[in-house]
């Protein structure tokens, strides 16, 4: 009988504070748990932090390895050229000839170095252009006469289609001019042997668009993705059957932003690619 009346006997205990308890009790646990997030959030940090890093020195070896394979052939006919003139007799004709390879190829070493300025520059946050009424007719008119030269000598050309009826605005006419400098010499650096490049502006109450179309190779829809980025171009490593620095659709989107502006493209591998700016006016 005292067995049974101790079987019937109900034990309680009775906690003042049931979830400080539970907390307490899971304590570790929690404390496990919080220092493992914790761990994967550095971890996943230092990863992307990595992967970053790398992708950033690839791009900027790639940058110096197109650069130093640019530099080495205007440097070397200047050096040639320059030994010419010192160390030979020649008559007028050649003696211009040579002067005239030097001024050519140190006008490619300044436009160089005054691009890498320009990108360094305009990246400063306290950078502000000068502003003034300009007239993009005029400006584009000027920027294609400095390619004929070199659209005759490939039998090249640029057809110019000026539709906008209100085409002056406020921008940096130097910059500007870059700016469609760096979208035309973009579209014969992509061109066959014959470029074929289109100039197109149109007009609306918001302001003027400029579309620079070229029928080139076009590109694939990866480097569509990154061609905007400073240093990339559509080869790497020691390619070099396409000249460029990677620097000037970077510089151009710079500009056109800080113009308030859009510039946005679509291209076709085969077909060619067609740039358009968007200018608030």
């Amino acid at each position: 009988a005292r067995q049974d009346e101790m079987a019937n006997v109900d034990f309680k205990v009775l906690l003042n504070n049931k979830t400080t308890y539970l907390l307490s009790s899971m304590g570790i646990w929690m404390y496990s748990s919080v220092t493992l997030l914790v761990i994967l959030a550095v971890f996943t940090f230092i990863m992307i932090s990595i992967i970053k890093g790398k992708k950033l020195a690839l791009l900027k070896k790639d940058f110096v390895n197109n650069m130093t394979h640019e530099l080495k052939t205007p440097i070397a006919n200047i050096s040639v050229a320059s030994d010419a003139i010192r160390n030979t007799n020649m008559d007028a004709e050649r003696l211009k000839k040579y002067a005239d390879i030097i001024y050519t190829e140190n006008d490619r070493l300044h436009h160089l170095v005054d691009r890498v300025l320009q990108i360094s520059a305009m990246e400063k946050e306290d950078d502000t252009l000068t502003l003034e009424e300009v007239n993009l007719h005029e400006i584009i008119a000027q920027v294609a006469e400095s390619f004929e030269p070199l659209m005759q000598h490939r039998e090249g050309e640029i057809t110019i289609k000026l539709e906008a009826e209100r085409f002056t605005l406020l921008a940096d006419k130097v910059h500007l001019s870059n700016v469609i400098y760096n979208l035309i010499e973009n579209a014969v650096k992509y061109s066959g042997e014959k470029p074929e490049i289109t100039l197109r502006t149109t007009s609306n109450n918001e302001g003027i668009s400029l579309e620079v179309e070229d029928k080139g190779i076009g590109m694939s829809k990866v480097n569509q993705e990154r061609i905007f980025e400073k240093f990339f171009r559509a080869e790497t490593g020691n390619l070099h059957n396409t000249k460029g620095y990677g620097l000037g659709l970077s510089y151009v989107k710079l500009i056109v932003e800080k113009l308030g502006g859009l510039i946005t493209f679509n291209s076709t591998e085969g077909m060619g690619s067609t740039f358009r700016i968007f200018l608030p006016g």
